[in-house]
């Protein structure tokens, strides 16, 4: 549609802006949620960060429970080989399934590390502003 603003038109049908303006002061209406959603959306969201946190260092802590114990395990084995209590074969062996393993908890424990939390104070501010938005669009001035 044309807002008339060129010298010449163009062809499409002319609307005025401020019809324009009213129809995205209807459409941004459609997306206000009264305050006790919001709160309520919030509050659940901050359980879920919650449940989430908890899960977290649960599971980090299963990890390094294993990984602990697992390097000792490493170093006496190295300690060993040099003792000549085991031979290279078995050494080499069992280093590399432990050192495979060792590997593989610490890409798991990374992955934990990068997990970054939905933060529900973001998550607040784009529900109250997605709630006022129909206001703030009627008070906007024009290059806002």
């Amino acid at each position: 549609h044309c807002a008339g603003r060129k010298k010449h038109l163009c062809g499409q049908p002319y609307v005025r802006e401020e019809e324009f303006t009213e129809q995205f002061v209807e459409m941004f209406a459609g997306l206000h949620m009264p305050d006790s959603e919001i709160e309520w959306l919030v509050e659940s969201l901050r359980d879920a960060d919650r449940d989430r946190t908890v899960a977290r260092a649960s599971r980090e802590r299963e990890i390094s429970t294993e990984l602990g114990p697992l390097k000792a395990k490493l170093e006496q084995l190295y300690l060993d080989k040099l003792s000549g209590d085991v031979s290279p074969e078995f050494y080499n062996e069992t280093r590399q399934k432990w050192e495979a393993r060792i590997t593989e908890l610490q890409i798991q424990l990374a992955a934990i590390d990068r997990a970054e939390a939905v933060s529900v104070d973001r998550a607040m501010v784009v529900l109250e502003l997605a709630s006022q938005a129909s206001d703030k669009f009627k008070i906007a001035k024009p290059d806002e």
